[in-house]
Order: structure tokens, then C-alpha cells, then sequence
């Protein structure tokens, strides 16, 4: 059987957003950092009054309160997903922030999945293609042109993929939630 792939598209004008990544432990990157504005260049503007997470401390999740850093070496130590959680684990966190940029300090959120795998290699094959199908989607404006005034100026382009065949029925694979896949090694 054919594959069909049908495309929607869906347009995020602001806010923060975490990569679909894997992050192994044993490497120096163990943080997760949010994207600002659909761009890895731009800062958070916060001009002091940033707030993310606060909401999510007391589920374990070790989060700095003024940049939406996500440390996952130590979200796993303080049990976020379990005291010792099995190959596979995951939760889903709605994560509420404030940026003190022009939503003056609104109230918004972001939910994110955790997964935890001990060993990259035992990650299934199905999560890394949904993740790869995920990453697909998000259409960054990584531009430093300051002067930039094109289409992607401030606007996070993203799209829902539906992919079915025989052999594996993915389904609609949504951009959102981020995964977020820790492993040990």
C-alpha cells in the first residue's frame, strides 16, 4: 500500500518552545533550552520579569525560573519521572511562564512529554520516526538579520503530518508537545 502523507499548517505568532531532541547524560548537553519566538538566535526578552515553570518544581522538574532552562540530569535525579524510572517512562508536564516582553506578562503555558530510556540504541524505532516526523514540522526564522522583515519575522510555521502504510500506522503526528528523550548512554 502507498504512503499518504496530508499536510496541515499551523502558524504560532509568539511564545517559547523546546526542540523535539534526544539528550544523552553522559554528553556535556544535559539542558533543554527553549526557542523564543520560532528563533535559536533570539533572546528571551525578560527585562527582569521573566517567570517559567514555577508551576512544575514541586513535580521535580529542575527548571531555572528566569530562562526556561531545563536541566535533565537533575529532573531525573529528583524523581520527575520515578525514583527509578524503567525504559519507556514518560509524562506529559504543562509547564506555565510569563515573558516580559509585548503579551505583557500574560499568562502562558507549553506542555512537553518526557521520556526516559537507559540506553540510546533502546529508544523503538516508531518514537524516533514520530520525532523525526515531529522535528520535520517546525519551520525556525534562524536569520540574524536584525533588519529582517520577512514572512518568518516572529512567526513559528509549523505543520500536522498524518502518515499511514501496511506495515506501521503512525497516524497524525502533531508538533506539539516537544519530546524530550533522556538517556543514560
Amino acid at each position: 500500500m502507498a504512503q499518504k502523507i496530508h499536510v496541515k499548517k499551523f502558524i504560532t505568532i509568539s511564545g517559547i518552545n523546546y526542540s523535539d531532541s534526544i539528550f544523552t547524560l553522559v554528553n556535556k548537553s544535559s539542558v533543554s533550552i527553549p526557542i523564543y519566538n520560532a528563533s535559536t538566535q533570539a533572546q528571551i526578552a525578560c527585562n527582569g520579569t521573566c517567570n517559567f515553570g514555577q508551576n512544575l518544581i514541586s513535580q521535580g522538574i529542575a527548571i531555572d525560573q528566569s530562562t526556561g532552562i531545563i536541566d535533565l540530569r537533575q529532573t531525573l535525579l529528583n524523581g520527575a519521572l520515578g525514583k527509578n524510572p524503567k525504559n519507556g517512562t514518560f509524562k506529559d508536564f504543562a509547564m506555565q511562564y510569563k515573558i516580559g516582553d509585548k503579551s505583557n506578562d500574560a499568562l502562558n503555558s507549553i506542555s512537553f512529554r518526557l521520556y526516559y530510556y537507559k540506553l540510546k540504541s533502546q529508544i523503538p524505532d516508531s518514537l524516533v520516526n514520530i520525532l523525526n516526523a515531529k522535528s520535520s514540522q517546525v519551520l525556525l526564522d534562524d536569520d540574524t538579520d536584525a533588519d529582517d522583515d520577512g514572512l518568518l519575522a516572529g512567526m513559528h510555521v509549523t505543520s500536522l503530518t498524518t502518515i499511514t502504510n501496511k506495515q506501521h500506522d503512525v497516524g497524525e503526528t502533531k508538533c506539539r508537545p516537544p519530546y524530550i528523550i533522556v538517556t543514560q548512554k
